[in-house]
């Protein structure tokens, strides 16, 4: 039996369940079996169906051959969806030659809590091309995290495995992913972060203790990909915090996370578009920044500017790599690595160099403002980005992961214009993108929003900013507003 505070925690999760045709909470829980044998909801639930004749789900394979049992035929081909489409080979853990799928799949055929988990998220993927899955997706959801609240709170039953509840918990975290446009509210109207809610829970179940060994490989394979899952979300929510009284506890669960992911440093994070190190760069320059412009003391200008010149250094020298995968019973062998001076094909390639590129603008707010090496460091990487957009960045599809984080680093350089023309010309091509970006399911608009304040404020306005303790320009812009900028 899990601790109380997990279990509120679910509770508070389950109050949350919205949208149409969604009953009472307790009545849905009643209807809804979650027994290790069978999958079954009552006819009354089923106000929709997946009539291929109206909707086609596009398979390109047919992927593994899990034909579970007792599943009805639409609810089989979400289930085949997943397999054949969104679930990647990508390896999840070091030393541990399986890959995510190979982790994934096999724990169905024992689950069926993380079963319907896997078919809330997918349904939920597939709303964005058919608006009917949504109350699929909701249904599933809310099966899912009744399931979780009456195995937690009763007494009498047993209750799920601790890697079960993982594996749905990421499942749950993937679900979240489509819906960013749909930020929650607390009672006094300030923004909820739904990953934060999974993040204290993973973190709560982590405490009770290690597993039997007949999980831990597993366990620690979901682990590691649930900590590049919110190592992505914490350490890009922390350049672009509102409300400010986050920031101690984000910055926790960053360094936390980052410190969980078992990958190499130099592959690039799954969920994030760059390597896991360059994250843990961002966050370090990011935290100095802040507590620079929060702090009355601040350090020796020679000395913050010393320390400035070797970030830079490290990051021009740093490795990315693309995620190994797992094919044909082998994992892939080490791509060669993409220095700086690199040229970026791919869009994986792009974007990897164009966050690199934004990093080292971001550490220009570091540098005293009177270095002209500085400032022309900072022009190089500006027009190094805008020439990234002009060569063909694509926007991903429409819902796909990574719809809004990829977009951060053009995010940072529309933050930090410093001429007329790149006014004009970067300025123009970062809101062209943005604007074909632009959907109820990506926060896109949002984003694209405060771009459009900052472009709007009078020179010098950032040095007034700074002056209040902001630590970035587009803090003035959106805090008054309790905007939540979501990289996902």
């Amino acid at each position: 039996r899990l601790e109380e505070p997990l279990y509120a925690m679910f509770v508070s999760a389950a109050s949350c369940i919205s949208g149409p045709d969604v009953d009472d909470n307790h009545d849905l829980a009643s209807r809804i079996h979650l027994g290790m044998n069978q999958l079954s909801t009552d006819n009354s639930a089923l106000l929709l169906l997946m009539p291929s004749e109206t909707c086609s789900l596009s398979i390109s394979t047919l992927g593994d051959p899990y034909q579970l049992p007792n599943m009805e035929r639409k609810d089989s081909m979400l289930f085949h969806y997943y397999v054949a489409e969104m679930c990647p080979q990508c390896i999840v853990r070091n030393g541990y030659n399986k890959s995510y799928r190979q982790v994934i799949l096999p724990l169905v055929n024992k689950s069926n809590i993380l079963l319907r988990a896997i078919l809330a998220f997918t349904a939920n993927r597939v709303k964005l091309q058919d608006n009917r899955f949504r109350t699929i997706a909701l249904r599933h959801q809310g099966a899912v995290l009744h399931g979780l609240q009456q195995s937690l709170n009763n007494k009498n039953r047993t209750s799920f495995s601790r890697l079960e509840i993982l594996s749905t918990i990421l499942m749950l975290c993937f679900f979240e992913i489509y819906n960013p446009g749909q930020t929650p509210k607390d009672p006094h109207g300030l923004p909820i972060r739904p990953w934060m809610t999974h993040a204290r829970g993973v973190r709560m179940l982590l405490d009770l203790g290690p597993l039997d060994s007949h999980d831990s490989h597993y366990e620690k394979a979901v682990v590691s990909f649930l900590s590049q899952y919110f190592a992505s979300r914490s350490v890009l929510a922390f350049t672009s915090l509102s409300p400010l009284e986050d920031q101690i506890e984000i910055f926790d669960h960053a360094q936390y996370w980052l410190g969980m992911i078992d990958r190499p440093p130099e592959e690039i994070n799954p969920f994030a578009g760059c390597s896991n190190e360059l994250l843990k760069s961002i966050l370090v320059i990011t935290s100095r920044m802040r507590q620079v412009a929060q702090s009355r003391s601040q350090s020796l200008p020679g000395l913050q500017q010393t320390w400035a010149n070797m970030m830079a250094n490290h990051l021009f020298a740093m490795d990315q790599l693309p995620p190994a995968e797992r094919r044909d019973g082998d994992a892939s062998a080490k791509l060669p690595s993409q220095h700086a001076c690199s040229t970026p094909a791919t869009l994986l390639e792009k974007t990897s160099e164009a966050f690199r590129l934004a990093t080292v603008v971001l550490l220009g707010n570091l540098y005293p403002q009177l270095d002209i090496t500085a400032h022309e460091q900072t022009e190089l990487c500006l027009d190094r980005l805008g020439e990234i957009l002009g060569s063909g960045v694509a926007v991903p599809q429409h819902g796909a992961l990574g719809a809004s984080s990829y977009i951060w680093p053009y995010f940072v350089a529309g933050c930090h214009l410093q001429s007329p023309d790149q006014k004009v010309s970067l300025a123009q091509r970062i809101r062209q993108l943005f604007s074909r970006n632009l959907s109820a399911d990506t926060a896109s608009g949002q984003i694209l929003c405060v771009l459009e304040e900052v472009w709007s404020l009078p020179v010098g306005h950032r040095a007034a900013a700074c002056s209040d303790g902001d630590s970035f320009l587009w803090e003035s812009t959106k805090l008054n507003r309790h905007r939540v900028l979501e990289w996902v």
